[in-house]
């Protein structure tokens, strides 16, 4: 496979008083890497995603860094495994909680979690294998916190024949990464997207997931099971990606995102509905 050169790039904007501060730190290296999200903590910065080797391995990896040019990389190198990492959350005792898949050599993935200190060694590993019968491996696309302080993932599982044999998932582990729940919708129509956002309902009562490529909304109930879905913009606007879903103050939701329309021609669109 031929590997092209692939920039990293964090940056950043500190607000201090009311000065406003920005740096940039850029890593450059002749692989097939990327960054999936970042968190803040004290004034340190971590980002998780992925680092390749010569092998095109991937090893999941969360970057360590300051305002200062502080740099620190810290590699989850298994020999017989691939890892990824996609999201992270500071826990009470200071630590690092991340969490993303791990594939095995017969070819498994597990929903993988891992917590590490605030210098970034490796204190406890979970392995949860949740996929269902017919399906390969599962992609992980946004989370939130909840009310009880436990993590809801959104994503989706698929196979490797790229049929349409893909589902909705949503996943809920506790502050230690413990598995609490998890539920799939087996409907093409809320396939999980990469480019969506899961929103806690303000209310308390469950989640809203927006898919940022389809424009369709799906609303889970707090056990995670389906209760409705629709479009939130017209079927006849398409390639909408990294859709943005916020409470308003007077309890409305905004989207923003980008669309084309059957005249091709790009646009932003920010529809304001009522929850």
């Amino acid at each position: 496979m031929k590997k092209g050169g692939f920039l990293i790039v964090f940056s950043f904007v500190v607000l201090i008083g009311n000065c406003q501060s920005s740096f940039e730190i850029t890593i450059n290296r002749p692989l097939y890497d990327y960054s999936h999200s970042s968190i803040e903590v004290n004034n340190i910065y971590y980002t998780m995603g992925i680092l390749r080797d010569s092998n095109d391995n991937a090893n999941g990896t969360i970057v360590k860094y300051d305002n200062e040019s502080n740099l620190f990389i810290k590699e989850i190198i298994k020999n017989d495994s691939s890892t990824a990492l996609n999201f992270g959350i500071e826990k009470t005792n200071n630590n690092i909680l991340v969490f993303g898949w791990m594939q095995d050599t017969s070819l498994l993935f597990y929903l993988y979690v891992c917590e590490l200190t605030a210098d970034l060694e490796i204190v406890m590993e979970k392995y949860h294998y949740i996929i269902p019968d017919d399906y390969d491996y599962i992609a992980i696309y946004d989370m939130v916190i909840n009310e009880d302080n436990h993590v809801v993932f959104a994503g989706h599982f698929d196979d490797y024949g790229g049929s349409s044999s893909n589902c909705f998932v949503l996943v809920e582990l506790d502050s230690e990464g413990n598995l609490i729940n998890y539920n799939y919708e087996e409907n093409v129509f809320y396939d999980g997207e990469q480019s969506a956002d899961l929103v806690l309902k303000n209310d308390g009562t469950g989640y809203y997931y927006f898919g940022g490529g389809s424009y369709k909304w799906v609303e889970f109930n707090n056990n995670l099971e389906y209760i409705n879905g629709g479009f939130f913009f017209d079927p006849s606007h398409h390639i909408g990606y990294h859709i943005s879903a916020k409470y308003l103050s007077n309890g409305n939701l905004m989207f923003a995102g980008m669309t084309s329309s059957d005249s091709s021609l790009y646009d932003l669109h920010i529809p304001i509905g009522k929850t």
